[in-house]
Order: structure tokens, then sequence, then C-alpha cells
């Protein structure tokens, strides 16, 4: 199976951030699913989330009547074709979250803590923004520019957006910028296909964003609170604790 340009791209651009990233200011020893349910159990209480997904609801009935007619002239062109072919590949949830599990399965074999760290990361954001999209999806109900359903916010901008936003807040501007750019080139290519229309996708950047940063600045916000998932035989809970100095 030939293995086209964008599996290069996300694999060099994941590979040259992990491998300096063992230089970075040490942090706690990824674990992926309890930082998984640590992000997830963080994020979902901020106040600061329910005020951005209030924002995002009500973002359908501001822009009513929008219609993707700047774009239409891309769509179905034979040179915006070749140019955006990649987007939907670049923008499938399953590969950021593939890639994130394999950088944190890599990092804990060769025992590279910024491997593991950052495949968490990923991990921890494609499976926050994917909740948030698919939750805001099923809610609206948005009509598609195409007629098909679910269309706001667009689920690929999210994902590219949040894997993009994990690079900026973990490695800084030019690795942020060129990942910031192929989350960009995603979005653009949901146009081009006529399948999303530009608030969708604008929706879908400031999610994926603003789930990057949370969960990569998660140990520096919760400061001492730790939670942690609790198991007992018919039962299933969380434990929380804070530090006192």
């Amino acid at each position: 199976m030939t293995i086209r340009w964008p599996a290069f791209l996300i694999i060099a651009l994941l590979g040259v951030n992990a491998w300096g990233a063992d230089t970075a200011v040490p942090a706690p020893s990824p674990r992926l699913f309890n930082d998984l349910f640590k992000d997830l159990s963080y994020t979902v209480i901020k106040p600061q989330t329910a005020e951005l997904m209030a924002m995002l609801a009500f973002t359908p009935t501001l822009v009513q009547g929008e219609t993707n007619r700047p774009y239409l002239a891309w769509v179905n062109r034979n040179g915006p074709d070749q140019v955006f072919e990649y987007g939907n590949f670049l923008g499938n949830g399953a590969i950021h979250a593939g890639a994130g599990l394999s950088l944190y399965l890599g990092g804990k074999l060769f025992h590279k803590p910024g491997w593991a760290a950052l495949g968490s990361d990923i991990f921890s954001a494609q499976a926050i923004a994917d909740i948030m999209s698919t939750s805001l999806k099923v809610a609206l109900s948005r009509t598609r520019p195409n007629g098909a359903p679910y269309s706001f916010p667009s689920g690929h901008a999210s994902v590219a957006f949040a894997s993009a936003g994990v690079i900026a807040n973990r490695y800084g501007l030019v690795p942020g910028i060129i990942a910031e750019a192929t989350a960009g080139y995603v979005g653009l290519s949901r146009l081009q296909e006529n399948k999303h229309y530009i608030s969708d996708v604008m929706a879908g950047c400031l999610l994926g964003n603003y789930v990057a940063y949370e969960v990569v600045h998660r140990d520096k916000l919760l400061g001492n609170l730790s939670i942690s998932p609790s198991l007992a035989p018919g039962a299933v809970g969380a434990g929380v604790s804070y530090r006192f100095h």
C-alpha cells in the first residue's frame, strides 16, 4: 500500500516535536487513561467550558441565513479538488488519536517521557474535542450546505485544531504555526467539499484550541488538586484530593 505525503506530514510533524520533547520542563510521568480522566473531569467542570459551549450553541442562530456561496467556485472543480484532496485524511480523528496512542506507547517502550507526554496530550485532546463537538452536533442538528445533517461545528476542524493546539502550546511559535496552518488547510478542505459553513470551521478552530490549552496546561492549572478514578465491586466513582503546604 502506498503511503501518501499527508501520512509523512503527520509523522514528521509529531516526530520532530516528540524527539525534542525530553528537553522540555519536566512533568509528571504520563498515564494515558488517568490523564484522560483528569483532563475530562477538569475541563467539564470549568465555568469557561460552559460559557464556550453556550456561546457556540448560539452561533448558528446568530449567523442564520449563512451561505457557502463564496466557496462554491471551489466545489467540484478539478484544481481545488486536487489541492484539498487530503483534508479529509488530515482531519480524521482516528488518525490523530492513533498517532497519540502510538507516541504514548512508543514513549513508554523506549523510555522517552517526552514522547509519552505528547501522545497522552494528543489522545486526551482528541477524546475531549470529539465529545464536545459531537454533543453540539447532535443538540443543534444544523443542516450542512450539501443538505446532510450535523454541520455545526466541523468535527474535522475540531480534531485538526486540537492536535495543532497541543503542538503549539507545548513547543512554541514555529511548530505551532506549521501545525495551525495544517489544521487551517483541513478547515478549507471542508468548505471546498461543501460540507461546512465558515462558522462551522471557525467553531471547530476555537473548540479544538481551547481543549488543547486545557490539556497541555492541566497540571499547572490544577495545582495541588488531584482527581483519579475509583473502582470498587459494584461501584464506580472518583477520588479527589488536595495537597496543602
